[in-house]
């Protein structure tokens, strides 16, 4: 760790953050459940909601630390996310 102007600290990425890994096979509902983001919902800086899907939790649950939080930074891997 190193000390940086105005106070900031330099970190390696490692220390700051972890990797949640790519996303997982869904079970499509057209009502309810819960929003699925892919790539195509993160544009601009934002989040998108209209070009989200809904996910059935209760034909396949999702572990809780896929859920996207407060703070989070979603990164696109596909390469077309702006």
């Amino acid at each position: 760790m190193s000390i940086v102007s105005s106070g900031w600290q330099r970190k390696n990425l490692g220390e700051v953050c972890e990797i949640i890994k790519r996303g997982i096979a869904h079970n499509y509902l057209e009502r309810g459940g819960i929003f699925v983001l892919n790539q195509k919902c993160i544009r601009d800086h934002q989040i998108n909601y209209s070009q989200a899907r809904r996910h059935n939790l209760k034909e396949k649950k999702v572990h809780s630390e896929r859920y996207v939080q407060l703070g989070d930074v979603l990164v696109n891997s596909t390469g077309t996310g702006i």
